[in-house]
């Protein structure tokens, strides 16, 4: 059996995702998750299940303001409808199909 892949972190300082103008692109990470193609092992699962609009909103600002564009905000109201975007884009999950 092939050893178990180990998940890469790619560093987030300068990243244009945490320092573009609108922090839409990392509350979409944030809720849908990420991966590369040409690298598996660099990936982030999906988030848009696991926590409320708050609390995305309170990661995305921190990791805007920590690694990137300080000026950048996010509210939950904003998370709220990238959300509705973000469900749209993702397959449902295996506990929601009958």
């Amino acid at each position: 059996a092939d050893p178990p892949v180990t998940p890469q972190y790619t560093a987030m300082t300068n990243e244009s995702t945490v320092g573009a103008g609108s922090p839409n692109n990392i509350v979409m990470v944030i809720l849908s998750g990420t991966h590369r193609v040409d690298d598996p092992k660099v990936r982030m699962p999906a988030f848009i299940n696991s926590f409320t609009d708050d609390q995305v909103a309170a990661l995305a600002n921190y990791l805007t303001g920590r690694y990137g564009n300080t000026n950048a905000k996010v509210s939950a109201g904003d998370v709220k409808d990238l959300r509705a975007q973000a469900a749209i884009a993702l397959p449902p999950s295996p506990a929601s199909v009958p």
